[in-house]
């Protein structure tokens, strides 16, 4: 960045951070350590301190199938670069054996932990008496069981909803509901006159 705003001063970037530690005896990144959390930590901090978007990191794992460790250290990857405040997540869901693979699998498994995390930082604190359920504590009574309530079968859909999904076949769910996401023609066709325009350039000057 520094050399960006040297060669042009008030050029649009923005401050990111990938931080992982090393296992010193293969060489290879560590992803989910507390380490790496204080550092993506810190460097949201940075990005305040200076006034600039922030990217930070995702659902990493070094594992290369999507097994319990996966989901492990993609969730303690996850916290952190959720509690930093980015403006931008990139690979936060779907990523394998340090980014050298992409998984199916994977992204439907990281897409619930996604979803609840969403729902944990953005959703207001219910205060409703519809949300305290003290019609189904009325209709109990002290040693009953709420299963039967009248309260817990009218949000027995959103409970199912709630639900992690199977990610044997989960993906496949997704692949089906996903939409590719709309971008202005006039956008688009600048976008890729300026990517054309750059190849040109760029072979020109090699």
């Amino acid at each position: 960045m520094a050399l960006a705003q040297t060669v042009r001063l008030g050029t649009p970037c923005v401050f990111g951070t990938f931080v992982s530690e090393i296992d010193l005896h293969l060489g290879t990144p560590i992803f989910g350590t507390a380490g790496s959390a204080l550092a993506i930590l810190a460097a949201g901090q940075m990005a305040r301190r200076y006034g600039l978007p922030f990217r930070a990191g995702g659902a990493f794992t070094s594992r290369a199938e999507p097994d319990l460790r996966a989901a492990q250290e993609s969730l303690m990857s996850l916290w952190p670069t959720l509690l930093s405040g980015p403006n931008l997540v990139v690979h936060g869901a779907g990523w394998v054996e340090g980014s050298l693979e992409a998984s199916l699998e994977k992204l439907a498994q990281d897409v619930w932990p996604l979803e609840v995390f969403e729902r944990l930082l953005t959703a207001p604190l219910p205060t409703e008496e519809e949300d305290f359920a003290l019609d189904a504590f009325r209709e109990v009574g002290p040693g009953g069981t709420f299963l039967g309530a009248a309260h817990t079968l009218r949000h027995v859909r959103e409970s199912a909803a709630a639900a992690p999904p199977q990610t044997v076949t989960g993906w496949r769910d997704l692949m089906e509901r996903y939409e590719e996401p709309t971008l202005d023609p006039g956008v688009q066709e600048a976008l890729t006159g300026y990517v054309e325009r750059r190849k040109r350039d760029i072979g020109r000057a090699a």
